[in-house]
């Protein structure tokens, strides 16, 4: 009797440290310069006139690694940050006269930021999800608001040094706070 309780408080103590946190794995990660997009001039004379622009844009697939489903209200949402070492984030200073990474990323005083995947379909264990954050580098054309793009060389400068930093994902379930989940170094997943 004494063996079988003591097998049942080990049997619930390991369900207790089973897992409950998300959890994934990092299955590839991809670079591109995208050209032509468009994004609509905030102020100014040409104020609401759209004007193409360059972004780079980081592709990810993770996997759900864990025993939990990701995204199962509507409120849940996962934000993809990018954290530049020392030199990625020298080069972006240099290429676009700023830190680019850096999350009050501004251009003539207007927000630009990131574009990231904020809110994410179900994701089951063991299932494969994409996601992508882009940054914009600047506009295509002279204008009021955004400074111009850089030049084809410097931009390949970027992307070259593009994975010289950390991939973080946030996650938010439901109404919870935001808690940091996953830390991946790109430059050792090439």
């Amino acid at each position: 009797m004494k063996r079988l309780l003591l097998n049942i408080v080990f049997l619930l103590l390991l369900s207790a440290c089973s897992s409950e946190e998300p959890s994934f794995e990092l299955v590839s990660s991809k670079v591109n310069l995208i050209d032509g997009l468009e994004r609509d001039l905030v102020y100014g004379d040409e104020t609401g006139k759209q004007v193409t622009h360059t972004a780079i844009k980081y592709q990810f697939v993770l996997k759900n690694t864990g025993e939990i489903t990701i995204g199962t209200k509507v409120e849940d949402k996962m934000t993809l940050k990018i954290i530049p070492n020392e030199k990625l984030k020298q080069i972006s200073e240099e290429v676009v006269r700023e830190n680019i990474f850096d999350e009050v990323y501004f251009q003539n005083g207007v927000f630009v930021g990131t574009e990231t995947a904020k809110n994410i379909v179900t994701l089951k264990p063991n299932e494969l999800g994409e996601y992508s954050v882009s940054y914009f580098l600047g506009a295509n054309e002279k204008n009021d608001a955004y400074n111009l793009a850089p030049s084809k060389d410097k931009l390949e400068k970027l992307k070259k040094h593009a994975l010289d930093g950390t991939l973080v994902l946030v996650y938010k379930e439901g109404t919870d706070k935001e808690k940091e989940i996953a830390r991946f170094e790109l430059n050792k997943e090439k």
